[in-house]
């Protein structure tokens, strides 16, 4: 309690001192460079390239490896595409290649929609598969700064970036390849082309919002719905306001020229252009893996592997305890856990701040908080777990922006206040304690502060992926130091853990390497098939590594 109401006071200290000798001339220089330098037009950039290196650093714990089984398939569907097609041929006895997420009969294929793994596409193509995620971090620490500092002013944008890229949830979740890295920056982009298209409505600014709300849609279709109402709603109002309904039809064309991706990528993978390779998925494999209450009890028309039960049942008891009746203690749950990932421990102070700045939101940043609080509602249709709060990774610009608002207003009272008492000098017009002055250079203060102040979580956020990724690594190090040319790789992983070390690859005729499941004594099987490969198995929990005795090929009639 002490600290969570130190944090809240410091920084109006820190502001109070900055009012109270805002016209001495040293801090008179002070702020005049520190206002050049909040209306650099390098500052975008700048905060941009911080965060992507401060991201980047976390995601080298892991060394950049696709380590969750969602990453897997966006990557392997990359790789797919890069081949330059939708799917791959079935894998030949499917059950020893079975990943989470991906088809292995009849063909292979990522379940997930195509507009994250269209976007991994060049990274793949040169090499760097990290390129793109990293890109789209920069291009969102980029928007964010610029954005609020349209909006508002420097310092205000300075803050709302501080405290955005050292949120816990962003340093855990955004330096991946999960596909909210993408919706993240397509949100921020849609937001400044609305804005623009709201103060000086252009065609351009128009098409490049519908290209944020259809390309949101081919990737996460709930995220891009709930981005999509709010912004097809003001760009409507703002163009029936200007007598410009007309050019809605413009961006309606390029909108659906990208959201026409989706029924050619059904076609092409599925057979028919109606049926998703998601929905198909969800049939197939995971029938309770659905928009909803309760649990759908159809059994699945396949089975995933056994080391992979008790990750499905454990989100098959989340599925069934997820009813209309437990939305309440839902909601408090997520809330709470996206409390711990946002106001992370002495962060928990600033909550103040954040009631504040509801009560003082413009017309224009309300579209934000509207926005984001439809992500939330809207997620409270699907069971996850408290401390996924990947999904609400879109709004924490907005949570960000208001709480720094919150911030700013007390920081206004704090001034009259000042003023009244006789104890700060009046201020010029232009000084008004929210835009130059002593705002800018408590801004930055604060703004190194929370960088500061943070740096434990980003160590412990980059310890966490070197744990998580230790196993996978060592595996892949094994595989590198195998003496033989054209291998196969039988895992044995019974760890409860929800992470598959099996993989599969877009090129398994050119692979060093097949990494398969162990099913005991089934596994003669593959080796007739694969008469040129070595077999081995590796045992993941004693740590064993035993080669087999070459089998003769399957004859063929």
């Amino acid at each position: 309690m002490v600290v969570t109401v130190s944090v809240f006071l410091i920084p109006l200290i820190v502001a109070a001192i900055a009012i109270r000798y805002e016209h001495n001339p040293t801090v008179m220089r002070m702020s005049g460079f520190a206002d050049a330098m909040l209306a650099s037009r390098w500052l975008p950039a700048v905060c941009g390239l911080i965060s992507v290196l401060l991201m980047a650093w976390v995601w080298s714990g892991s060394h950049f490896i696709p380590n969750i089984a969602d990453e897997s398939a966006y990557v392997l569907q990359a790789e797919i595409f890069a081949k330059g097609k939708w799917s791959l041929a079935a894998r030949p006895l499917p059950e020893f290649f079975e990943q989470m997420h991906v088809f292995v009969t009849p063909f292979l294929a990522s379940k997930y929609f195509p507009g994250q793994s269209l976007l991994l596409v060049p990274g793949v193509l040169v090499g760097i598969r990290p390129l793109v995620p990293l890109l789209l971090i920069f291009g969102s620490g980029l928007l964010i700064v610029a954005l609020c500092r349209r909006l508002t002013n420097g310092w205000v944008a300075l803050l709302v970036w501080a405290f955005w890229t050292t949120s816990r949830a962003n340093l855990r979740f955004l330096p991946s390849y999960f596909s909210e890295t993408t919706t993240v920056f397509l949100w921020l982009l849609g937001w400044w082309a609305l804005y623009d298209w709201y103060l000086k409505p252009r065609r351009r600014t128009l098409i490049l919002l519908s290209l944020c709300i259809a390309w949101a849609l081919i990737t996460r279709p709930l995220t891009g719905l709930v981005f999509a109402v709010p912004a097809i709603t003001v760009a409507v109002w703002s163009a029936r306001r200007h007598g410009l309904l007309a050019e809605i039809r413009y961006a309606l064309l390029v909108g659906a020229v990208v959201i026409s991706i989706v029924p050619i990528w059904s076609k092409f993978t599925t057979g028919q252009w109606s049926q998703t390779p998601q929905s198909l998925y969800t049939t197939t494999y995971m029938p309770w893996d659905a928009m909803g209450f309760g649990l759908d009890s159809t059994p699945p028309l396949r089975a995933l592997p056994a080391n992979q039960a008790p990750e499905i049942e454990g989100f098959m008891a989340l599925h069934r305890s997820h009813t209309v009746g437990s939305l309440p203690h839902d909601v408090v749950v997520r809330l709470i856990g996206l409390h711990g990932d946002v106001f992370t421990t002495w962060r928990g102070g600033l909550v103040g701040y954040f009631v504040l700045g509801l009560l003082s939101l413009s017309p224009v940043v309300a579209i934000g908080g509207i926005t984001a609080l439809l992500l939330f509602v809207a997620y409270l249709s699907y069971a996850h777990p408290g401390f996924w709060t990947i999904y609400y990774l879109e709004a924490l610009p907005v949570v960000a922006m208001i709480t720094v608002l919150g911030f700013a207003l007390a920081m206004t009272w704090l001034r009259r206040n000042l003023e009244q008492n006789g104890k700060s000098p009046e201020s010029a017009p232009a000084r008004n304690g929210e835009r130059e002055g002593a705002g800018s250079l408590v801004g930055i203060v604060l703004a190194v502060a929370l960088l500061a102040g943070s740096l434990p979580v980003v160590r412990s956020e980059r310890a966490i992926r070197e744990r998580s990724a230790s196993l996978r690594l060592g595996l892949w190090d094994i595989m590198t130091r195998l003496p033989t040319p054209h291998n196969l790789l039988f895992v044995h992983d019974e760890r409860r853990a929800p992470r598959s070390m099996v993989t599969n690859d877009a090129d398994p005729e050119h692979a060093r390497t097949l990494l398969v499941h162990d099913l005991g004594s089934e596994d003669v099987r593959l080796q007739e098939l694969e008469p040129d490969r070595t077999a081995y198995v590796i045992d993941v929990n004693a740590g064993t590594l035993i080669q087999l005795a070459p089998v003769q090929p399957r004859a063929t009639h």
